[in-house]
């Protein structure tokens, strides 16, 4: 069972970062504003919800041990190893920003604040902030890690940390993202749990948001 388990995951994984990247090459990169736009954000939210449907559809049977959905062995660990690898994780994308853009990629780089449409930034912002981190951290995180594990640790870091960088279908980001994932996958491991990992992704997308005003 494990195996069809694995061998879903990998397929879901592989659909979406197929099609990620022929959309980035087939239309470029996303406009600017791209946090503006209704159809987007609705877009972006109803995908996470069609992604969402799938991960318990192959998750079932699964245990919430098995997902990493539990408390982590210390919360003061975690917390502590998260504000590590936040600021690692910080420096190395700080560092790949003025090489490579990958917020402008992602679409998280808005010319700057238009209070006329608030709306559909509020969506863009739940989708990127609350909803969209949660979902990657049970899909990657959370089930792939606990498939992959059984391969060992390195297997689960780095195949959770490739797979992360490449469904977003993304060529500018794809070190940062994968960096990213490598150290989502640290915590998922050291701590036991994704809850961690979640505050931590939910927190660092907040914060490009804000930075990106800020620039």
């Amino acid at each position: 069972m494990t195996n069809r388990k694995l061998v879903a995951w990998c397929a879901l994984v592989g659909t979406l970062a197929a099609l990620g990247y022929a959309q980035r090459f087939g239309s470029g990169k996303p406009p600017r504003n791209a946090l503006y736009h209704y159809d987007i954000a609705i877009s972006e939210l109803i995908t996470y919800l069609v992604i969402f449907g799938l991960f318990l559809w192959i998750a079932r049977g699964l245990s919430w041990d098995d997902l990493g959905i539990r408390r982590p062995r210390s919360w003061p660990r975690a917390v502590g190893l998260g504000v590590l690898i936040f600021v690692i994780v910080f420096i190395a994308e700080s560092a790949l920003e003025p090489l490579l853009h990958p917020s402008r990629e992602q679409g998280l780089e808005p010319t700057g604040w238009e209070p006329s449409h608030a709306g559909a930034f509020a969506i863009s912002a739940f989708a990127v902030v609350v909803f969209g981190p949660l979902v990657e951290e049970l899909l990657f995180r959370g089930l792939g890690f606990g498939l992959l594990r059984r391969y060992g640790v390195v297997t689960a870091v780095l195949g959770t940390a490739v797979a992360f960088a490449f469904w977003h279908g993304l060529v500018q980001a794809w070190p940062a993202l994968f960096i990213f994932g490598v150290g989502m996958a640290i915590l998922r491991l050291r701590t036991g749990s994704i809850l961690p990992g979640y505050v931590f992704h939910a927190f660092f997308n907040a914060a490009a948001l804000a930075l990106a005003f800020a620039r």
